[in-house]
């Protein structure tokens, strides 16, 4: 018999550098002391770390014994799909039995609804009125949607919300649609591929559509987002993102201002191409959040 896992309150083991966290979701019914139990499937708290990418998790395993609207209560013990277990619960209630079936690893990789979790932090901010997005990203739905399972992928790899992957592929190439055929860009002779690795600065890797350029693209990106959370530890994830694709189009030295509102955003962007680059990316990836099927 073990403790039963609350939301809100009791947290998980962390791995790999990142520090434990708190359950984000649990039954809407069923309480202990004042807190909702935690089930199978429920969202903790995001988890990062020094040397590894921001993620989601959920509630992995959990008692075959007890079940709180049909899913299965997680105690302490139980594991998360990102590697955690669970560390606290409630004296309030002991649940035993043997625990529900794990998913392997490229299972819970590619869980229907891990892409929509990512995609929900790009609904926290409002980039405004994007006249070139609005009119981009519409064209570039029915290429966006064949990359689906390429955005969910590499989403849960290096922890960048899926469609804005893909808003940040529409923004500097279509997709391809203002690529010559060497793979370089018909406007920016320096920049190679769908994500426009700078020849300059790397060396670029694969052809311009594989996975080997687009897994480079988010090597990239992701030391980018290291540079902007280690240089500004008390923003919101969903600021370090903004942060940090206004990083991938200058330079993350370049990223000063924090967005909290339409005019400190603005100025986020000033010296970015356009002066609006990470606005207009998150504006296509909004657009591509709602609109393809991420299933």
């Amino acid at each position: 018999m073990t403790l039963v896992a609350r939301k809100g309150i009791d947290e998980c083991s962390g791995h790999d550098g990142c520090p434990p966290r708190k359950a984000l979701e649990g039954s809407p019914d069923v309480f202990l002391d004042g807190y909702a139990v935690v089930r199978v499937g429920d969202l903790w708290e995001p988890h990062d770390g020094p040397d590894h990418p921001h993620h989601d998790s959920v509630a992995e395993e959990g008692s075959d014994e007890i079940y709180v609207n049909g899913k299965a209560v997680v105690r302490v013990g139980d594991c998360l799909d990102c590697g955690s277990v669970v560390k606290t619960g409630s004296m309030a209630l002991y649940a035993g039995g043997k625990k529900t079936p794990k998913k392997k690893p490229e299972e819970a990789e590619d869980r229907p609804n891990r892409a929509e979790r990512q995609n929900k932090v790009l609904l926290k901010m409002k980039p405004g009125k994007m006249p070139r997005a609005s009119v981009e990203a519409p064209m570039d739905r029915a290429r966006a949607q064949k990359l689906v399972p390429l955005a969910k992928k590499l989403g849960a790899k290096y922890g960048i919300p899926p469609a804005l992957l893909l808003g940040l592929a529409s923004r500097e190439s279509g997709f391809g649609r203002h690529l010559r055929a060497d793979g370089y860009g018909k406007y920016d002779p320096d920049g190679y591929g769908m994500f426009q690795v700078d020849k300059e600065f790397h060396k670029p890797k694969g052809g311009p559509f594989s996975m080997d350029h687009a897994e480079q693209a988010m090597k990239i990106w992701s030391d980018t987002y290291k540079s902007v959370k280690a240089a500004h530890p008390n923003w919101t994830r969903e600021q370090l993102l903004a942060g940090s694709i206004a990083g991938y189009n200058f330079g993350p030295g370049n990223v000063r201002t924090q967005p909290k509102d339409a005019a400190s955003w603005a100025k986020l962007d000033d010296g970015s191409a356009g002066d609006d680059y990470s606005r207009d990316v998150w504006a296509r990836a909004r657009y591509f959040s709602k609109r393809l099927k991420w299933d």
